[in-house]
This record gives structure tokens, sequence and C-alpha cells, in this order.
């Protein structure tokens, strides 16, 4: 990272990762320590992300309690203002805000989601379909955006949860690109770049599980778009 704040360093221990479709789309990273929460500013601005995940829910993240602010903060040289903070289902938050660095750069636009249903210490989370739902709302983020901007996927060692996410979202590109997935060399690959990530096969049937809930959320799409064309030619007959 740019060494742009007071008596911090250019290092934080993320992984960059690969989706089917970019290189370096995805970053999983631990939270930023305790005395530190600018490190994960820094993170954002300088690979100009604009959507990151919170495996844990912001309260539970000592960390990122600035980030609950909802006044414009400063977090070390940069102000970091929130404009909305919703529940989009029933396990999942969605925070905007917006941060620059001064009065002469421009506000950068972020949409930070927050699974509410996953424990710090535990490996799952108690509903499934938080996953599925935030990687939803992720890929409509992405349909929108015209430049490289990563997705950036944080939990409490980088690893825990990061993996699952970032398995599924890999999973859900290869099976609209080929109709066919194969998530063993998913799996591999991530672990090539984060050892640590899916190391248990109660992980590893989650990703097959969520996987599953994500590809019944497309149906639905699809249903729902055949239904708007066929209701629109109807009513320009």
């Amino acid at each position: 990272m740019t060494p742009s704040a007071k008596d911090r360093l250019d290092y934080y221990n993320a992984a960059f990762l690969e989706t089917f479709y970019e290189k370096d789309m995805l970053i999983a990273a631990p939270y930023p320590k305790t005395s530190h929460p600018v490190d994960l500013i820094r993170l954002l601005v300088d690979q100009e992300s604009s959507s990151v995940v919170f495996i844990n829910q912001l309260t539970d993240i000592p960390s990122c309690a600035e980030l609950l602010n909802q006044q414009k903060t400063d977090i070390g040289p940069y102000e970091v203002q929130q404009e909305e903070s919703a529940k989009i289902s029933a396990n999942l938050r969605r925070r905007k805000i917006k941060i620059r660095k001064n009065e002469q750069t421009k506000w950068m636009a972020i949409n930070m989601y927050e699974l509410l249903c996953w424990g710090t210490d535990d490996i799952l989370p108690s509903d499934l379909g938080a996953l599925s739902d935030v990687i939803k709302y992720i890929r409509m983020d992405s349909s929108k955006r015209t430049e490289h901007a990563p997705i950036i996927v944080l939990s409490k060692d980088g690893a825990t949860g990061c993996g699952i996410f970032c398995a599924v979202y890999n999973a859900i590109q290869q099976l609209l690109q080929d109709n066919e997935v194969d998530m063993f060399t998913i799996v591999r690959q991530l672990q090539r770049q984060r050892p640590e990530m899916i190391s248990s096969e109660i992980e590893y049937r989650a990703c097959h599980d969520v996987t599953l809930l994500c590809l019944q959320d497309i149906e639905l799409e699809l249903q729902q778009e055949d239904f708007n064309a066929t209701d629109k030619d109807y009513v320009n007959t």
C-alpha cells in the first residue's frame, strides 16, 4: 500500500485471487489490528475497491468500530462518511460509505456488506442463505462497474469465511460460462494463494450448498426476466 498514513508501513496481509473472468479481482484479508483501522481504509483506496464483505458484523470487530459512526469521521488522513445503513435480507446489512483523503480529492463510494449470522469463532454461519444473498448483491454491483474494482473479503484471519465466499463466487461464474463446475479445482487454486482456506470437510460441503442456493436465486431471476419480457410483448400487442 502507499505509505500515506503516519507511522504505518506499506504492508497488509492480503491475498490477491483470480475470479473465473479476471485476475486479482478478489482480495482476501484479515481485519486490521485494533490500533490501526486506517490500514483498512488505505487498502480500499489503494485498490480502488467499490465493494467489501465483512464475514462478521461490524459490532463484533473492535478495529472497525469507527466505521459504525453515523456522521463524518476522520480515520488517519482520510474522511469517512456513512451515507446509508439498512438490512437488505434477514441476515445481511449493507452500509454505503464515502471516503476521501482531503477536500481536493473526489469522494470514493463503497458498498460494505456485513453478515449478521456468523460468529467470529464459528466455521460457518447459522444461515447459509446470507452467503448466497451477499454474492447476489456483489454480482449486481459488479454488473454496474465499467472499470477494474476488486472485491475485498475480510475475516478474522483472512481465510475463514473468505475461502467459501471466493470459491462460490468463482463457481457461479464457471457455471454461467460452461454449465458445469469443478469445485475441487476451484478450492485448490484458492489454497495455492492462502493454504488455510477451506481446510475442513464441513467448509467444502458448504461451498456446494451455497452454490446451490445461488443457482436457485439465478433461476428465479431468469424466470422474472422471462415474465417481464412476455408481459412487455403482451402490452405492445
